[in-house]
């Protein structure tokens, strides 16, 4: 108790606040951070994102405030948590989205072994008809002009 107090007193914030910032989220390129204050009086907090307010609020006593941040695609965004002169979360957070969810290089495989000849066949028998009926269409029994 003497020591919250003096931390409180000498920093500006005791023990009671803690604050998480999760993984990245795609394809939204998200970042859930979360500010608890398990104490029983109210803090100001400051979120800095690059340098730049996101977020200025006072967190209540026994309450929980949920921000999230959209982050730039490839590159690196640094989110910081300062309450008074302390600095309560420094990390560094990079979207790579774009690169996970990527189309495949190969076609999907869509059924058993079989079905790949299966298919070859079938696209040779309806070649077949279709090179035999163009080679038997043009032929006229009768001529159609008149010597």
């Amino acid at each position: 108790m003497v020591a919250d107090v003096l931390l409180s007193a000498l920093f500006g914030v005791s023990g009671d606040l803690s604050v998480t910032a999760g993984r990245v989220s795609c394809p939204g390129r998200t970042v859930n951070v979360t500010v608890s204050n398990s104490g029983a009086r109210s803090y100001d907090y400051v979120l800095l994102v690059d340098g730049r307010l996101q977020r200025q609020e006072t967190i209540e006593a026994d309450s929980v405030l949920h921000s999230r941040i959209v982050l730039r695609e490839d590159k690196e965004t640094r989110i910081t948590v300062n309450s008074g002169s302390t600095r309560l979360l420094l990390v560094h957070r990079t979207a790579n989205c774009a690169k996970t969810h990527h189309r495949a290089r190969t076609l999907p495989m869509t059924g058993p072994g079989g079905s790949l000849a299966a298919t070859g066949t079938a696209t040779l028998l309806s070649g077949g008809m279709l090179v035999w009926y163009g080679l038997l269409w043009p032929r006229r029994r009768t001529s159609l002009f008149r010597d």
